[in-house]
């Protein structure tokens, strides 16, 4: 793996409820073949963009099987810095991932886990946030309901999935901003084969920022990969998004 494959994305939106910077990271994948160096030069980068908020969409493992390994790449997840805090949701393969225990290993490396709630920070400069996070609908683990108490709110409003089409089922108004992951941007991009391969629940929003019920929805490429270790015209992503 070349440890600098890594695409980072900048997004400026404007929503007067304040300053804020955010960085979205989704799918690690993380397993016991994962290059702890590569986890080192993530964290060096992110870290370099000095984000309020880190945001993380889920698929943190890859796989059912126990994660045997994980303590170095742990370590290395645990030196994210962002003053207003972490916060993740599960994907369809934290679940039953590493043996039961991906949650486990998330808030073992600094992540608060958000299953189907909204927690409430303030940034140093002042800025109200609402972070809300639904797990897994692929895995039939998803209440939308509990995110609804966001909608209408002064706060400025972060929301997290793992499967975009979760966005679908969202009501206008509940979040300034939506991150998902899960599609790998096709991880694997053939020419006039565009969507080679992508998972269940992409919802046809793929990769990039879309608008859906009038909401911004960005999906991630990613920064792992599931089945093959292999990306082609799918780079790795870190997004970044300042609201002004």
């Amino acid at each position: 793996m070349n440890i600098n494959a890594l695409r980072v994305t900048h997004h400026t939106l404007t929503r007067r409820k304040g300053r804020l910077r955010v960085a979205h990271l989704s799918d690690l994948h993380l397993s016991d073949q994962t290059e702890v160096d590569w986890i080192h030069f993530l964290v060096r980068r992110v870290n370099s963009e000095a984000p309020d908020v880190i945001l993380f969409t889920g698929d943190f493992v890859k796989g059912t099987k126990a994660y045997r390994r994980p303590k170095a790449a742990l370590r290395a997840l645990s030196k994210l810095c962002a003053p207003c805090g972490i916060f993740a949701v599960r994907g369809n393969h934290d679940v039953n991932g590493a043996g039961g225990k991906a949650a486990e290993l998330m808030s073992e490396a600094g992540f608060t886990v958000l299953e189907n709630s909204v927690a409430e920070i303030h940034s140093l400069q002042g800025t109200r946030v609402l972070v809300g996070g639904i797990s897994s609908a692929l895995k039939q683990k998803a209440n939308v309901a509990a995110v609804r108490c966001m909608r209408g709110k002064p706060q400025l409003r972060l929301l997290m999935m793992h499967e975009p089409q979760t966005a679908r089922r969202i009501l206008p108004d509940t979040a300034d901003l939506i991150v998902a992951g899960h599609t790998h941007q096709g991880q694997i991009h053939l020419p006039l084969l565009e969507h080679f391969w992508l998972p269940k629940m992409t919802g046809g929003l793929v990769h990039g920022m879309y608008r859906v019920h009038q909401m911004n929805v960005y999906v991630s490429a990613g920064l792992g990969e599931s089945g093959p270790a292999v990306r082609f015209r799918a780079m790795r992503e870190l997004a970044v998004f300042d609201f002004e």
